[in-house]
């Protein structure tokens, strides 16, 4: 009974539209490659431009109680909102923090923020 269903079945697109449909989507492609392109130079643009806030030094704090993407969110947003923080970088395998400051903070500073998110400093460098 198969045998005869497959004779009667026809094919949903014939070859030529196959190959159209083909070169749509190369199309679509090269364009979306086109617009990547055009981003990147903006932001290359931007790069050259000054920053708003300058690093002035960067503090690395090994962190220990992060077990999974949200405590890395956590700590990143707790040292984050701390005044003079420009940017904080977390790295869950390692265990570290890296805040990178724009003014003058206290080590406690960031030891207080981080132990008020609920985990635990071990260093400061």
């Amino acid at each position: 009974s198969n045998a005869l269903r497959l004779r009667s079945w026809k094919p949903r697109f014939s070859s030529n539209a196959a190959q159209q449909i083909a070169a749509k989507q190369c199309d679509i492609e090269e364009e979306a490659t086109d617009a990547t392109a055009s981003e990147q130079d903006i932001q290359a643009i931007d790069a050259g431009a000054p920053a708003d806030k300058e690093i002035i030094m960067e503090k690395k704090l090994t962190v220990e109680g992060m077990m999974c993407p949200k405590c890395v969110a956590h700590v990143k947003k707790a040292l984050e909102d701390v005044e003079g923080v420009s940017e904080a970088v977390v790295d869950l395998d390692a265990g570290t923090a890296v805040a990178k400051l724009a003014d003058a903070v206290d080590d406690t500073v960031l030891v207080n923020a981080v132990v008020e998110a609920g985990y635990e400093v071990k260093g400061i460098e």
